[in-house]
């Protein structure tokens, strides 16, 4: 860990990822995508999300040992995720300064939330995306899809065959069958509805859906397989 001297952006982009954080807002490990020109986008679970300019600014505050990072599957970049010592700066008075504002260079702005009309994450977010999605991640957008595409007593049932599935994987004495039935159960209900709709604008969000349970069912694989 190191006592790394950080500019006034590089401060107040750890105390808002430290928020972020603190209110469960943020999705770990984080993602930026670049969005433009010296634009980043990190992803949150609400209607904003947050942007950054400056990408190096992750690798500074790694340095001074606020963020850790981890390579992604491809092993082509960095995710993130934030370190309990930042989340201690949110207790710290004197963490920004008058100093740091006398000091500030205003040219590069920094780091800002901005509300998303399409909700974060967004029902068509890209394959890149949902392939770097943690369980948790992957488990939220396949709940909140069922309820979109299906009517109100088939999603309800859809998203209690996704509870038993939950619950019986975390069960203490876990019965891998009934684990394997229930996802059985949910992706043969998904497939069904694709098959109805195929070709209409739901039957695109389905697929998009059955993209998700994909994912969502390969991670419930690699559990059962440790």
């Amino acid at each position: 860990m190191s006592d790394f001297e950080l500019n006034l952006r590089q401060k107040k982009l750890i105390e808002q990822l430290a928020e972020l954080k603190q209110s469960k807002q943020l999705i770990e490990p984080m993602n930026p995508f670049p969005a433009g020109l010296m634009n980043h986008i990190v992803y949150l679970r609400s209607r904003y999300n947050l942007r950054i300019q400056v990408i190096s600014d992750l690798e500074v505050l790694c340095f001074a040992g606020y963020l850790t990072y981890e390579w992604n599957r491809s092993g082509l970049a960095k995710v993130y995720r934030v370190a309990e010592r930042a989340v201690e700066v949110l207790d710290d008075p004197q963490f920004i300064t008058d100093e740091d504002y006398k000091i500030d260079d205003e040219s590069v702005p920094g780091p800002e939330l901005f509300a998303d009309s399409t909700e974060s994450p967004p029902l068509d977010e890209s394959l890149q995306s949902l392939l770097f999605s943690d369980f948790e991640r992957l488990t939220n957008l396949l709940d909140l899809n069922c309820t979109k595409v299906f009517e109100k007593i088939e999603a309800e049932d859809l998203k209690n065959k996704i509870k038993l599935t939950l619950g019986y994987l975390e069960s203490p004495v876990r019965v891998d069958s009934q684990v394997i039935k229930n996802v059985d159960a949910v992706g043969r209900c998904l497939q069904q509805a694709l098959s109805q709709q195929i070709g209409s604008k739901n039957g695109t969000q389905i697929a998009h859906t059955i993209t998700i349970f994909s994912l969502w069912s390969a991670k419930i694989s690699e559990e059962l397989n440790r």
